[in-house]
């Protein structure tokens, strides 16, 4: 599978805040969820890039998380949810 977010936020970009999600899905709808995903990252990293993303196989299972860099808290009132 190959890496869902940004690799590099490029040079002299500075992100002070974060937002991050968390999710619970129903049994067996992760991989839907991560195809739905890799589908959709090009489109929404216009508005901010993905800093981070996982999805629990041990523990609390069927957890997705994903996390955001913003520039300033407004850009992050202002983003589009995924």
């Amino acid at each position: 599978m190959r890496s869902l977010g940004s690799q590099s936020y490029g040079t002299g970009n500075v992100y002070n805040v974060y937002k991050m999600r968390i999710y619970t899905f129903a049994l067996g709808e992760i991989l839907k969820v991560l195809k739905g995903w890799a589908k959709a990252m090009p489109t929404r990293e216009k508005y901010a890039p993905l800093a981070a993303c996982w999805h629990s196989e041990v523990g609390e299972l069927n957890k997705f998380v994903h996390v955001w860099a913003y520039k300033h808290i407004r850009a992050s009132k202002h983003s589009l949810p995924l």
